[in-house]
Formats: structure tokens, C-alpha cells, sequence
């Protein structure tokens, strides 16, 4: 039996049209459009797992999925870094952001 894994990104959001750090926000409209043209187009699946994130939500809604919610694949929790540019972290925070950058696993934004 061959078992085959697709991931799907999020549809776009303000913020990664802006290249901020992520909050819940939901998906642009005009691409919740662009994706519901896609819907016809998907596969069949047996199991179909998002992210809480409303943007990934909102996306398999929009792929007319029905999706199960996993925990476990929900986004990085960036603290008050949500909704700032990295040039803005750069700027504001040029300390916590080079350690950041250089040790991913410390988390100077406090999430």
C-alpha cells in the first residue's frame, strides 16, 4: 500500500503579503475567490489535518475540504513580534532579532 502526503499552503494573508510575522488573521478575499476556483480541481483524500490557524481554516473551506483540526500543526507563536515586519524587529529589537536569526529555538519575542 503506498501512502502519499500533499501539503497545502494557506492562502495568502495580509501579513504574509507584507512579510510580518503571522497572527489569526483570515485570508484575502480576492484569494479566497482565486481558491474556491481550484476546488473542482482537487483529489480525493482519505484524511485531510489543518492547522487551528483561521488562514488554513479558511483556505480548506474555500478547497471545499472538510479537514480535521490538528493541533500539533499550528503556527510558531512569534509574541509581540505578531503583525511587524522582520525589518521592523530588525530596526525596533536588533538584538532579539540577530539571536532569533542565528538560534531559532530561543524565542527573545516572548511567544
Amino acid at each position: 500500500m503506498t501512502a502519499r502526503l500533499r501539503l497545502l499552503c494557506h492562502g495568502a494573508t495580509a501579513a504574509t503579503r507584507s512579510g510580518s510575522f503571522a497572527s489569526d488573521e483570515p485570508i484575502e478575499d480576492r484569494e479566497r475567490v482565486r481558491i474556491s476556483l481550484l476546488a473542482s480541481q482537487m483529489p480525493r483524500f482519505d484524511l485531510i489535518l489543518t492547522s487551528p490557524a483561521r488562514r488554513a481554516l479558511e483556505t480548506a473551506a474555500a478547497l471545499g475540504l472538510t479537514a480535521e483540526v490538528e493541533p500539533a500543526l499550528r503556527d510558531a507563536d512569534f509574541g509581540r513580534w505578531r503583525g511587524r515586519s522582520l525589518a521592523q524587529v530588525f530596526e525596533e529589537e536588533p538584538e532579539a532579532a540577530s539571536l532569533w536569526s542565528s538560534e531559532p529555538q530561543i524565542a527573545p519575542h516572548e511567544g
